[in-house]
């Protein structure tokens, strides 16, 4: 027995079933599992809990006293289509960070 799992956005949705009609037999019954956006609760902790597991904390700004993983968790819950971008966003954070944080 084989079980194949695939993953999509549903922004792409509609091509991938343009491209391959077969999927939708597919996914008939138990085979399609629709995810919700996130809450921002959830956008927080996709943010700071890989941070805080990698040893980071984020900076706050002198100006504003906001903290950056706020600023991005704000923008982010704004435009729930963003997550792709914040994920690389935040990675490239990771390969700039300081001993001092992010």
């Amino acid at each position: 027995q084989v079980a194949v799992l695939m993953l999509t956005r549903s922004d792409f949705y509609p091509r991938l079933i343009d491209a391959l009609p077969q999927i939708v037999e597919l996914k008939r019954g138990d085979g399609h599992v629709d995810l919700l956006a996130p809450r921002d609760g959830e956008i927080g902790q996709i943010i700071r809990v890989p941070a805080a597991m990698a040893g980071l904390r984020f900076e706050e700004d002198r100006d504003s006293a906001s903290r950056l993983d706020d600023v991005l968790r704000d923008a982010t819950a704004r435009q729930p289509d963003a997550l792709p971008l914040l994920q690389h966003l935040l990675h490239a954070l990771h390969a700039q960070r300081s001993d001092d944080g992010l």
